[in-house]
């Protein structure tokens, strides 16, 4: 579980209850993501989301980093393509900031558990798990606040949401062309994390993109809560 928040503001949350959910989250993460491969290039028309290829890459060290600290890495920003796109997410409904009003989403056990179980499919070589921030008007204002994780829209998926009784409900994306940077390291509430130097605006800037302040999200492709070694995409549209 991802404990908080983007840009300069975060949430930290810490007990034994949430420890013990990650734990349990995670094995349920990693016994429904299937992988596969992708290509990624600067600038790449991602049919899917390259998770395997992403994790390869990484855990290899065949990406240089354009920074590096101890124990966390920071690899170049690219441009990627997306086709429209699913996702099976708790949301907040209504517009709500950044801060406490997001943890209830954050616990998101139950919500993998109902996947695994309702026989939905995953999107292939997907992220474990999806944050979307959906701004309302811009970046670090009011938003609309879903996690979950990437699905094939199909008949099956309407029909099994449609009949679910938790509230989990389908949110979609349309075509996106994103700036993207691969972060491996600790999260922000974990000793020895580099997530403030990822600085994503900055660096999309500095490539020459322009931010539509419309959405940003993380996709969570790997864990290693032993090593602290996390793969992270960090993605924000852009024009």
């Amino acid at each position: 579980m991802c404990l908080k928040c983007p840009g300069r503001f975060r949430l930290f949350i810490a007990s034994p209850f949430l420890a013990v959910i990650r734990l349990v989250w995670q094995t349920l993460l990693m016994a429904a993501v299937t992988l596969g491969s992708n290509g990624m290039a600067g600038e790449t028309d991602a049919n899917g989301y390259g998770t395997a290829e992403i994790i390869a890459a990484v855990r290899a060290g065949t990406l240089e980093p354009v920074e590096r600290g101890a124990g966390w890495a920071i690899f170049p920003v690219q441009v990627k393509h997306y086709p429209a796109s699913a996702f099976l997410v708790q949301s907040s409904g209504t517009a709500i900031e950044l801060g406490p009003a997001m943890a209830p989403l954050m616990d998101s056990a139950d919500l993998h558990q109902w996947l695994l179980a309702s026989g939905i499919d995953r999107a292939r070589d997907a992220p474990a798990e999806v944050y979307l921030y959906r701004w309302i008007d811009q970046a670090q204002g009011p938003m609309i606040f879903e996690v979950g994780a990437p699905v094939i829209a199909d008949a099956r998926l309407s029909d099994a949401v449609a009949e679910n009784p938790r509230g989990y409900r389908i949110s979609r994306l349309p075509a996106l062309k994103v700036a993207s940077i691969i972060y491996e390291g600790p999260f922000p509430h974990e000793q020895g994390s580099g997530w403030q130097h990822i600085r994503w605006e900055e660096r999309a800037r500095e490539a020459g993109l322009r931010y539509t302040q419309r959405l940003y999200r993380e996709l969570y492709h790997g864990y290693d809560y032993d090593t602290g070694r996390h793969i992270t995409e960090i993605q924000i549209e852009i024009e």
